[in-house]
């Protein structure tokens, strides 16, 4: 018989406490993930800006920016492409050895000792001359023009969010304002907290291009500058 006493059978009292505080712990999980992501970003641009300043004292001090791993010849592991060298912590410390790690890939397999660490290009030795005596190829690109034009004598990559390099191709790849064909899509948290793309630093732009908005590309990030 159905009960005529006006309360919810306990079956269904416990279905609507059980939907209840599933969609509790459902929220939090999601507050706590929008907050990972906010200090990981955070931590993300703290440690371009500090690769940034020790590339700058490096060149200052020997008069050429550091080596990116851009095709090194030797294959004993010492360099990998286009990530900051050791020469950035030892025998002098222009940086510390943190601020290599990505907070975005952390969860990156390990095949590389720098498979979570912050990329690093060195405009010069990628398309230049500067390091050709490291490298299995030699003489400059036709994009050396374009990618100084682009971000000046570096650029420093972190995977945002998305965890992913790039995108780099057309039509999701950043127009900039040079005829390089590959620019990064830089990361807009106004596409929603979790978009694609990636936080960008150059030498001529704190948020990878000139042609960025510092306020839509980095969320308010510039008083890190």
């Amino acid at each position: 018989m159905a009960r005529c006493d006006g309360m919810a059978p306990k079956v269904g009292r416990a279905t609507a406490l059980l939907t209840l505080l599933l969609a509790l712990v459902l929220a939090g999980a999601q507050r706590f993930d929008a907050a990972s992501t906010l200090a990981n970003l955070t931590q993300a641009r703290l440690r371009l800006r500090s690769l940034a300043e020790g590339i700058e004292t490096y060149q200052v001090t020997w008069g050429i920016y550091p080596y990116d791993g851009y095709n090194y010849a030797a294959g004993d592991g010492r360099y990998n492409y286009w990530y900051p060298p050791l020469e950035l912590t030892t025998p002098l410390a222009f940086v510390d050895a943190a601020s290599f790690q990505d907070p975005f890939r952390q969860s990156a397999p390990e095949t590389l000792w720098q498979s979570r660490h912050i990329r690093y290009t060195s405009i010069e030795s990628t398309w230049g001359t500067a390091w050709d005596a490291l490298q299995t190829t030699a003489g400059s690109s036709v994009y050396l023009a374009d990618a100084r034009l682009e971000w000046g004598e570096y650029r420093l990559i972190s995977a945002g969010p998305d965890a992913l390099f790039g995108p780099t191709t057309p039509p999701a790849n950043w127009p900039g304002i040079s005829n390089y064909p590959a620019c990064n899509l830089p990361y807009d948290p106004t596409n929603g907290l979790e978009s694609t793309g990636d936080l960008l630093r150059s030498q001529l732009s704190p948020v990878g291009y000139l042609n960025l908005p510092q306020e839509s590309a980095s969320g308010g990030w510039e008083v890190y500058r």
